[in-house]
């Protein structure tokens, strides 16, 4: 199931920088920029919500960028404690 996780965050990773880009270029091209930003909002905070609960249940895959403290020490505590 690992293996599957770290593959669906890695779609929606993917998935969330195409997002990104799209919005750079709705803006560029001034296409309905109020809303199609709010869509874009929308779709990125679903993907987030997804990807909240794969670190949930799966905590190594959260980057590191989103672990505070306690996360690392205790990844760190429990790699060890496994080796």
């Amino acid at each position: 199931m690992s293996r599957q996780m770290e593959k669906l965050n890695k779609f929606l990773t993917e998935a969330a920088s195409k997002l990104d880009k799209s919005a750079a270029l709705i803006r560029d091209l001034d296409l309905d920029q109020k809303n199609n930003r709010e869509r874009i909002a929308e779709a990125l905070a679903n993907i987030f919500e997804i990807q909240h609960q794969i670190y949930d249940i799966n905590p190594e895959l959260k980057p590191d960028y989103l672990k505070n403290d306690t996360d690392k020490a205790s990844l760190t505590h429990n790699s060890t404690k496994n080796a």
